[in-house]
C-alpha cells in the first residue's frame, strides 16, 4: 500500500512530510510525495506555463521536482525514510491533484499540513485539508506545524456509537497497539431537553442521573465489541458539545492524535460545514486523522 503526502513547501506541510515518511516506514509502505503546480493551471497570464509544466522535460517541471527533492531531504533524516519513495509534480490545484492520485487506487493514508486557504475561502469552503478530508475514501491525517513526527504516544478516539465511529475506533486501536500508545475513548453528549425554554439547570437530578447511566452503559456495550487486548486504554464521558469535549480531552491528555470518523459529503452539502470533524479540524489541538465511513469505493466528484 501507499502513503500519500501532499506538500506546498510551507512549514506545516514540511512537518506533515516528515510524519508521513515515518508512517510509511513503520507500515512498510511506499511514500508518494506530491506537489501540485497550482500557478500552472491559472488563467491567461500563466497559460503558457500550464503547457510547459505538463512536459516533464520543461524547466518549470524540472525546477519544481528538484525543489521537491531538496525539501524532502531537508525535512526527513535518512533514518526516517521508507525504502520506496516516489516524487510527483503535477499541474493541478491541490484538491484536484490529490483526487487524481486517489483515483489511481492503492492509497492507504493521505497526509497533509494544516494550512488554510485564506479567510474568505476558509469561511465558505474550508482549507485544502478539510476539502481532502471530504473527498478521500482513505483516512486523512492533518498535521499542524508543531506536531511530533515520531510514534504516537496518546491517542484520543471520539465515538458516538454509530457505524462511523466504529470504523474510526478500529483504526485508533490499531495505531495504539502498533505504537504502544495510551488510547482514550471519548464521548461528549448534551443533556436532554423537553422544550425550547427548558434549561439544563431545570432538569430534575434523577433525569440527569438516569440519562448519564444510559450513556455509560452504551459506552460499555460499544467498547465491548472491540478487541482491546494489549492496548492501554480508558474512557471519558462528559457533558457538552461533542467537538468541545473532544478538543478539551485532547488538551488535558496532551494527545498527539485525534482519530475520528466522518461521513463523505456530496453536492451542496459540501459547502455548509457543521460536522464535529470539521469543527475539530478548525481548532487543531494536535494531529487529526479523519476516517471516512466506507459508503463509497471512489472519491466523490
Amino acid at each position: 500500500m501507499t502513503v500519500l503526502a501532499a506538500t506546498d513547501f510551507s512549514d506545516a506541510s514540511k512537518n506533515a512530510t516528515r510524519l508521513a515518511s515515518n508512517e510509511a516506514r513503520r507500515r512498510g509502505d511506499k511514500l508518494v510525495l506530491l506537489h501540485c503546480l497550482e500557478s500552472a493551471v491559472d488563467d491567461s497570464p500563466w497559460r503558457h506555463l500550464s503547457e510547459m509544466s505538463r512536459d516533464p522535460k520543461s524547466k518549470l517541471w524540472k525546477s519544481a521536482r528538484t525543489h521537491l527533492q531538496r525539501v524532502y531531504e531537508d525535512a526527513v533524516p535518512a533514518r526516517e525514510r521508507p525504502d520506496h519513495v516516489e516524487l510527483r509534480v503535477i499541474p493541478e490545484y491541490a484538491d484536484d491533484g490529490i483526487r487524481k492520485v486517489l483515483q489511481e487506487g492503492g492509497i492507504d493514508l493521505v497526509v497533509v499540513g494544516a494550512t488554510g486557504s485564506g479567510r474568505v475561502a476558509n469561511f465558505f469552503l474550508g482549507s485544502t485539508a478539510e476539502d481532502i478530508a471530504r473527498i478521500s475514501p482513505s483516512p486523512v491525517l492533518v498535521v499542524p506545524d508543531n506536531a511530533p513526527s515520531g510514534p504516537f504516544e496518546r491517542i484520543v478516539a471520539p465515538v458516538d456509537f454509530t457505524e462511523c465511529s466504529t470504523h474510526s475506533l478500529k483504526r485508533a486501536v490499531e495505531l495504539a497497539r502498533r505504537d504502544d500508545a495510551l488510547l482514550t475513548i471519548v464521548h461528549g453528549y448534551l443533556l436532554p431537553v423537553t422544550g425550547t425554554t427548558y434549561l439544563p439547570s431545570q432538569i430534575p437530578p434523577e433525569t440527569i442521573q438516569e440519562f448519564e447511566e444510559q450513556r455509560r452503559q452504551r459506552m460499555a456495550d460499544f467498547v465491548d465489541g472491540f478487541d482491546l487486548e494489549g492496548v492501554d486504554w480508558d474512557t471519558v464521558l462528559d457533558v457538552g458539545s461533542p467537538h468541545n469535549v473532544i478538543v478539551d480531552t485532547a488538551d488535558e491528555q496532551d494527545a498527539d492524535l485525534i482519530a475520528m470518523g466522518t461521513h463523505g459529503r456530496r453536492g451542496m452539502r459540501r459547502f455548509f460545514l457543521g460536522s464535529n470533524a470539521v469543527k475539530v479540524l478548525r481548532r487543531m489541538p494536535c494531529s487529526v486523522m479523519t476516517v471516512r465511513t466506507p459508503d463509497s469505493d471512489k472519491p466523490s466528484d
